[in-house]
């Protein structure tokens, strides 16, 4: 039970960069969600690889492998895993974000699955993500450019409000690039 515990925590942290915000909720109402078969793949970002299959009509599973640590005498520091994610695509305004929860179902009790945003840009061979950004959210409610239900976990923001204020929440800061900053680049393998 532990090791699903730590393998869960290194997925989201090895899956996702910089400090994401989380949400109980969904992003997307079920007629909100889109398939684009472009999507589908083998990316890479240099250093580990994504691949998004079709898991039904409207949803992907995700597979991440991280590539292995090696320290200076060549041997793995860390062994690599494979995580799984569902992913769920939908456009609101102009922007594209793509929503990710875990695929296994948590069997400990004490685990809750919680979704990720990314705003994401699709132009060929290149796919770019970049994740609400946790620190940012807090500092934005805290001066109150946003209203917005959440609670603190070990200082980790998770939002807590309904799927309606997640789509607003995204749809407003989409071009804010304090808001979705830095997204991590990956090319389609061949």
């Amino acid at each position: 039970m532990r090791r699903v515990q730590i393998i869960f925590a290194i997925a989201i942290s090895a899956f996702f960069i910089g400090c994401p915000a989380r949400s109980l909720q969904p992003l997307f109402t079920e007629k909100d969600i889109t398939y684009n078969p472009a999507l589908e793949g083998k990316w890479t970002d240099g250093e580990d690889t994504y691949t998004f299959k079709r898991l039904d009509e409207k949803n992907y599973r995700i597979f991440v492998v991280e590539q292995k640590t090696i320290d200076s005498t060549g041997r793995a520091e860390a062994d690599s895993d494979t995580m799984a994610f569902v992913g769920q695509l939908g456009q609101l305004g102009r922007s594209w974000f793509l929503d990710t929860y875990p695929a296994r179902e948590v069997t400990d009790f004490h685990l809750v699955p919680t979704h990720m945003i990314f705003e994401t840009w699709l132009e060929g061979d290149t796919l770019r993500l970049a994740s609400l950004e946790g620190d940012w959210l807090k500092k934005t409610i805290k001066t109150k450019r946003l209203k917005a239900q959440y609670a603190l976990s070990n200082g980790d923001i998770i939002l807590t409000g309904s799927t309606e204020e997640l789509q607003e929440i995204a749809r407003n800061f989409a071009n804010d690039e304090n808001a979705f900053p830095n997204p991590e680049e990956f090319v389609r393998m061949k």
